[in-house]
């Protein structure tokens, strides 16, 4: 998807967590339109949050590992290895 779709959703999400802050749904997508849109800052604060409200979440976890990672270390998903098989003979 084109990032010029996630500008109007994070503003939505923004909108969304700001009338309803404990709808941890809202707060995971908001992370995930800012993360799309390099805002990472913003992106790990949502995530942490929709965590905290559904720690049961497990896209929420899941999404907070893959940020940090993404954002804090120099092994980007690009330079990763890759699963043992895949794109291979």
């Amino acid at each position: 998807m084109a990032a010029f779709a996630f500008r109007p959703a994070l503003t939505h999400f923004r909108t969304a967590v700001a009338d309803a802050p404990d709808y941890a749904a809202a707060q995971l997508a908001r992370g995930q339109a800012a993360e799309a849109l390099g805002e990472f800052d913003e992106a790990l604060e949502a995530y942490r949050t929709a965590a905290g409200l559904a720690a049961a979440h497990r896209v929420a976890l899941a999404t907070i590992a893959s940020a940090w990672d993404s954002t804090r270390s120099p092994w980007t998903r690009s330079r990763a290895p890759r699963r043992r098989g895949a794109g291979t003979r």
